[in-house]
């Protein structure tokens, strides 16, 4: 199906704003330069959670369930393109089905019937327009829109995973630093230890911090681009769904004209003679009165 093969599109990062295209670029590199800093130790958050956790955990439920309905409404949408071109297709065999009656016919109906046809097939014309246009106008802004909220979906679960790495790092350093203590703690003859142990500890407290300056960097640049996404995904779907609305109204305004201009022309329908209807006149009765020849019908030559 057409709608479906535009949502397996949605893996292409080549639709995505440059600025997000460059977000989920870092925090990509960030992932990999740090992925040693994950295991068993990093499943559970040891300095507590945050409000900037609390926050990227509801957003991220949030953008799954806006992502799951863009995708319903993009599927709508593209049923509502292709009921139009089903419309026009329908329309264009009426019209030519009328036109084909109408030259059989004849007569005021016959006109009647050949201007219907054609005006078929005009509105069939406008409602594959029009098809096309509802497919710019609402369908693939929609599917770039859910499109857009896994790029962020993507970002939020970055952000995740430097959370569990600067979990990691704390509870590495902590267990360095007991180390140290412990060494410490044998007495003369262990120096060699003693300084093995306070270099692991120190290089655990350096790693510590640098895990927590990339959580911080990335929490900024997430919390920022959320914003962003808000602000400028609201402008952009206003805007979409008025010209969308205004596509609707300019388009069944037209086809109801159309309609309208064949009330007229289907009033000026009169009913033809039997003789006439029949192909043929009938000849003036000469002489009826005194017993002359009956009426004959005279078909022409």
């Amino acid at each position: 199906a057409k709608e479906d093969s535009r949502l397996a599109r949605r893996s292409s990062a080549s639709w995505m704003p440059q600025w997000l295209t460059g977000t989920m670029a870092s925090l990509s590199f960030a992932s990999g330069s740090s992925s040693s800093a994950s295991g068993p130790a990093a499943s559970s958050s040891r300095g507590g959670r945050t409000n900037d956790d609390v926050r990227m955990e509801t957003e991220e439920l949030r953008v799954r369930s806006l992502e799951e309905r863009a995708q319903s409404a993009a599927r709508a949408s593209a049923l509502l393109v292709r009921r139009h071109l089903e419309t026009s297709s329908a329309l264009f065999e009426l019209g030519l089905a009328f036109t084909l009656m109408g030259q059989s016919e004849g007569g005021s109906l016959g006109a009647a019937l050949q201007q219907l046809g054609r005006n078929a097939d005009q509105m069939s014309s406008a409602a594959a327009e029009h098809a096309e246009k509802e497919a710019e106008q609402l369908e693939e802004p929609l599917l770039e829109h859910a499109r857009l909220l896994d790029a962020v979906r993507f970002a939020l679960r970055e952000r995740s995973s430097r959370r569990l790495a600067h979990d990691y790092a704390q509870g590495d350093a902590e267990t360095k630093r007991n180390s140290l203590a412990t060494a410490a703690g044998l007495g003369p003859g262990h120096e060699e230890r003693v300084a093995a142990a306070r270099h692991a500890s120190e290089r655990a407290d350096d790693l510590c911090l640098r895990a927590e300056a990339e959580l911080r960097d990335v929490t900024d640049r997430v919390r920022r681009e959320l914003d962003r996404v808000r602000t400028e995904k609201t402008n952009d779907m206003r805007m979409n769904l008025t010209g969308f609305v205004q596509l609707q109204v300019a388009y069944h305004k037209h086809m109801e004209e159309r309609w309208r201009d064949m009330l007229p022309k289907l009033d000026a329908v009169k009913p033809e003679p039997a003789s006439s209807a029949a192909g043929g006149t009938l000849r003036s009765p000469q002489g009826l009165d005194a017993g002359g020849p009956q009426q004959r019908l005279r078909t022409p030559s």
